[in-house]
């Protein structure tokens, strides 16, 4: 494969990791919760193993007649950075947002114009009603409205932090990791994480930036 078609293969698996959110629901059996990220678990590792060679040529098609500008090829490179840092272990400190389209739209809106502002990490778990085309609908419209980037789906960061319920806030660091529940603004949480938080300093750097 040219070096050409391995980057429209990498940007065609990083739009559906950022494109795919998740419906965060209220508390249930730790047996239930346990099914729901296996399932999205074997649904992110189902993908991995697709053949992409007929999506492929598609898009080089479509890539060809109808050139990307350079705001998208701008989004494209920064996407696949953001992924190879997470590849290399690089990333020990992020900022994660976990949400869900559970909540209202309009407070969605403004609560990831919020994680834009402080360069946090939306996060989601899963699809909406499992359907893949309504779920990058809702996700382009808040794109479209300027809320956002683009959201990432991974089912794993939840059980890795033990998120069970949204909105939440992570900060991780070298020391460790901070949550932060609630809806709450970001600096409010940043400022909790800043008092009292593992990653105090972190939060200082970013509250005072």
């Amino acid at each position: 494969m040219s070096s050409y078609s391995k980057t429209i293969m990498t940007s065609l698996l990083l739009f559906s990791a950022y494109i795919c959110p998740v419906i965060a629901t209220q508390p249930q059996t730790l047996q239930k919760e346990q099914q729901w990220l296996k399932q999205q678990e074997d649904f992110s590792e189902y993908l991995r193993k697709q053949d992409f060679s007929a999506l492929e040529r598609d898009v080089l098609s479509q890539i060809k007649n109808n050139p990307l500008s350079a705001t998208d090829n701008d989004f494209i490179a920064q996407l696949k950075e953001k992924n190879r840092r997470k590849e290399g272990g690089e990333n020990k400190e992020r900022l994660l947002y976990f949400i869900s389209f559970s909540i209202p739209e309009d407070t969605l809106s403004n609560m990831l114009s919020d994680a834009r502002r402080y360069q946090a990490e939306p996060v989601m778990r899963g699809l909406i009603n499992d359907d893949m085309k309504f779920t990058a609908a809702a996700i382009l419209k808040l794109v479209n409205k300027g809320s956002t980037d683009g959201v990432q789906i991974d089912p794993t960061l939840f059980s890795d932090y033990n998120v069970k319920a949204v909105p939440a806030l992570v900060m991780t660091c070298e020391r460790g990791f901070d949550v932060i529940y609630g809806n709450i603004k970001i600096r409010q949480a940043l400022e909790k994480i800043e008092k009292e938080g593992d990653c105090r300093e972190k939060a200082k750097k970013i509250i005072h930036h």
